[in-house]
């Protein structure tokens, strides 16, 4: 069985209940900031369960140089979850990097290339405990395939297919570990811009089911 941190690593992130799942709203909700130099988000959300909070993201991106976003939930009970990001790019070498942490302090950055011509590209993770898993492999048309390495020495294999289509996400990923054993998780998102509702649900390696619904309001 993969470790705990090999897992982290591979999916860089296990299925959590409420707060990713209005992380997941915010960045559906806001995916046209990219293009902005500033902007701000605040606003409340309810979801399927009745439970309430707010959420706040803000972020700043210089062209050709760098971002940053940071990002929090406060639900009902009074618990903030939140999660800062920060990314650069090298135009010389061709390299981007991005460090994330998040609100305990765990976290990780990545170091990756990719040439656009070939559609073959390079990444590293590495956890705040100085683990590492390197992926190369080739990307494009919501195709991506390639090998693993963890700095322990262990290899496999991964594929994973993604699309996007009015509204929809899908997210389908195999792992598959150099004894031959393969495991699967896949997301589905699909949100009600008319509404403002994100229904989704993530089912991870062990087959474990968590999804549900999300209703949002923006501040103005």
């Amino acid at each position: 069985m993969p470790t705990s941190n090999k897992k982290n690593l591979l999916y860089k992130a296990s299925c959590v209940a409420l707060a990713v799942t209005v992380f997941g709203v915010i960045n559906f909700a806001t995916a046209s900031d990219a293009e902005a130099r500033e902007r701000s988000r605040t606003g409340s959300y309810t979801t399927g369960k009745g439970k309430t909070g707010s959420f706040q993201s803000n972020a700043s991106r210089t062209k050709g140089e760098g971002f940053s976003r940071d990002k929090s939930v406060t639900t009902d009970n009074g618990k903030t979850y939140g999660r800062n990001t920060t990314g650069s790019y090298d135009k010389e070498t061709g390299t981007r990097t991005k460090e994330v942490t998040n609100r305990n302090g765990n976290g990780y950055t990545t170091s990756a290339t990719y040439d656009k011509e070939t559609k073959t590209g390079s990444k590293t993770v590495t956890t705040n405990d100085g683990k590492t898993v390197t992926t190369t492999g080739t990307a494009g048309d919501g195709q991506r395939s390639g090998s693993y390495t963890t700095g322990s020495g262990k290899t496999g294999s991964y594929n994973s297919t993604v699309t996007k289509d009015d509204g929809t996400y899908n997210k389908n990923r195999t792992v598959t570990t150099d004894d031959g054993k393969s495991y699967d998780s896949s997301a589905t998102y699909a949100q009600d811009k008319e509404n403002n509702t994100m229904t989704g649900s993530r089912t991870n390696w062990r087959g474990k089911t968590r999804g549900g619904s999300v209703t949002y309001e923006l501040n103005k």
